[in-house]
């Protein structure tokens, strides 16, 4: 299985995860959103069966969250602004229904995570953030270690040091000291 960015050449159509807000939007928005640049989709597909079956696929975009909501013992620690900061917005996460329960959402999540967190540096974004679809949804990304936000229990948010931590290679500070297009 690979994950790469969604094309014409994947049959989005034929996606189907049970959960009609999460299918219309592989199905009718997610080339629009492409198109416009208001976010990018990235789909898992299978190379050797048929590299045109959508098995899951996930959406990124810029995003604004206001330090006020994230947890205080969180937000201090990491000495925040209570204003607004930048983050990466985990938008949709879905797995085909023939596919759930066999590790791809899992993989979804750690290839999102992996994506949002090296381009961090570069686009200033300090977590990641999902809007769970209910609270089964929550308690599923809470599992990665997401945790909800003061005024809403299905909007949670990830660190980035904390992905950084998970994520084997270079430790998050030091990927914001190396940066290659750090100025002096």
């Amino acid at each position: 299985m690979v994950i790469e960015p969604m094309s014409s050449n994947h049959n989005r159509l034929a996606f189907a995860c049970g959960n009609d807000k999460l299918d219309r939007y592989i199905h009718e928005t997610a080339h629009q959103t492409k198109r416009k640049g208001l976010a990018a989709t990235f789909v898992a597909i299978d190379l050797q069966a048929d590299p045109t079956k959508i098995l899951g696929y996930y959406s990124l975009s810029n995003f604004v969250i206001e330090g006020l909501d994230i947890p205080e013992v969180v937000r201090k620690a990491r000495k925040l602004p209570a204003h607004s900061v930048g983050a990466t917005l985990l938008g949709r996460l879905a797995v085909a229904k023939g596919m759930q329960g066999k590790g791809i959402g899992q993989m979804l999540i750690a290839d999102a995570l992996k994506r949002a967190y090296l381009v961090s540096v570069d686009v200033g974004s300090v977590a990641v953030v999902v809007d769970s679809i209910d609270a089964n949804g929550a308690a599923w990304y809470q599992h990665f270690g997401f945790i909800p936000t003061i005024n809403d229990e299905l909007r949670l948010v990830l660190m980035m040091d904390t992905i950084g931590q998970l994520l084997p290679g270079v430790p998050y500070s030091a990927l914001v000291e190396q940066s290659e297009f750090r100025t002096a």
